[in-house]
């Protein structure tokens, strides 16, 4: 029928349809996720902190790949990067990697030193600082967030590395579980996230920690629609192999 007989409701912000489903709406080009279209960020990437941020998360991540930096521009390049840091089917090479980039961005004595006189004797201070220096540093990587009303955590709207990325393996073995492992093995600091797959936010919970990854649904969703890094797998690779494995020693 033409267009303007099948007119539908104007779908309200941050609302999202059921994931795994075929979604009418354009931005939904992953078979779950937003209902909307994506966040503008030009006014976050144009701020010079954030780029400066973005320019030293981007050379470790050049330094620990070893390769030139030859990648796109902007925030295309750490999504570029990112996909040549991961392994499909050996999750624990990939988060390795990325807690290895993390522990680059701080002074070899940071961390040690405020898990010992910070996070250790005062876990919910710890919990709480740490939540505001993640909330002010990180727009450029993950996009608007607030803070939860307790303080101890934050509350990311919607990642934008998980969208850009477009890939839940990505998410889940290069940033949700090295990020975890970084704070609790290096700052002496609790830390559960929590990714939801239905509108791409993620729930940050410091001085929690987190349950095994075989008891978190997420670890059992599988593969986005479309993802570039599942191309040429079988459906049962992808899922077995890349989305689906928790993170662990490789069979």
């Amino acid at each position: 029928p033409p267009a303007a007989a099948t007119r539908r409701p104007v779908v309200p912000p941050r609302v999202a349809a059921p994931c795994g489903g075929a979604s009418e709406v354009p931005a939904k080009k992953f078979g779950c996720g937003p209902a909307t279209l994506p966040i503008d960020y030009s006014e976050i990437d144009g701020n010079p902190v954030n780029r400066f941020f973005m320019s030293v998360f981007r050379a470790r991540m050049v330094a620990e790949l070893g390769v030139e930096d030859e990648v796109s521009p902007g925030f295309k390049g750490i999504v570029e990067l990112s996909r040549m840091m991961h392994t499909p089917g050996r999750p624990r090479e990939t988060t390795e990697k990325s807690k290895r980039i993390i522990m680059g961005l701080f002074p070899g004595f940071i961390p040690p030193l405020y898990a010992a006189l910070v996070s250790r004797p005062f876990p919910e201070t710890s919990a709480r600082i740490t939540a505001w220096f993640s909330s002010v540093c990180t727009k450029w990587l993950m996009g608007p967030n607030e803070i939860n009303e307790d303080g101890l955590g934050l509350k990311v709207e919607r990642c934008r590395y998980l969208e850009e990325s477009g890939c839940l393996s990505i998410c889940l073995n290069g940033c949700k579980t090295p990020t975890q492992e970084f704070f609790k093995e290096s700052m002496g600091l609790d830390l559960w996230m929590e990714p939801d797959v239905s509108d791409f936010s993620c729930q940050y919970r410091f001085g929690k920690a987190p349950p095994d990854p075989a008891e978190e649904k997420v670890f059992q969703a599988p593969c986005f629609k479309g993802c570039a890094m599942s191309k040429g797998m079988e459906p049962e690779m992808r899922i077995a192999t890349s989305c689906k494995t928790p993170p662990g020693p490789e069979a």
